[in-house]
């Protein structure tokens, strides 16, 4: 099961946030994750949304992560993506630069998620999303990290 994050602005490995993203991918045996990070600087919105896009596999399941989007449990995700893997083999996550996504865009992604109504920098939501990603393969094995 292959899981790409596509996301906007470059994070250091060994800044704070690289090293937390570093440990829960190593946690993560479940899925194969990529991150792809695309440089947005001196780039406006449209030119990010587009090169969000172009990095995009064919075939994949696209969901984007967005304030306006469908603000789901941690259940309902690990539910979600049980539904998409039955037809789809990679799940792509798209973050997006300060300005987020143009409306046309947003009606390419399959699914629009939101982790609430504040606006998070691109760093936060990339943590926030891998630790997720490990959260649903524990629930997927059963493992005691997540309760209810």
């Amino acid at each position: 099961m292959q899981i790409d994050i596509i996301s906007s602005g470059k994070i250091k490995k060994n800044s704070e946030f690289g090293i937390l993203i570093s440990n829960y991918l190593k946690r993560i045996t479940t899925f194969k994750i990529n991150i792809i990070e695309i440089e947005d600087k001196n780039l406006n919105q449209q030119q990010i949304n587009s090169k969000l896009f172009m990095a995009i596999r064919p075939q994949s399941f696209v969901i984007m992560l967005d304030e306006s989007g469908t603000n789901f449990s941690t259940s309902e995700l690990n539910s979600l993506q049980k539904t998409i893997f039955t037809n789809y083999k990679t799940i792509t996550f798209l973050i997006g630069g300060a300005d987020g996504f143009l409306p046309a865009y947003k009606e390419q992604a399959k699914q629009l998620v939101s982790f609430g109504k504040i606006t998070l920098p691109h760093i936060l939501v990339r943590l926030i999303l891998v630790e997720q990603i490990y959260r649903i393969q524990t629930l997927m094995m059963n493992h005691p990290y997540h309760r209810e």
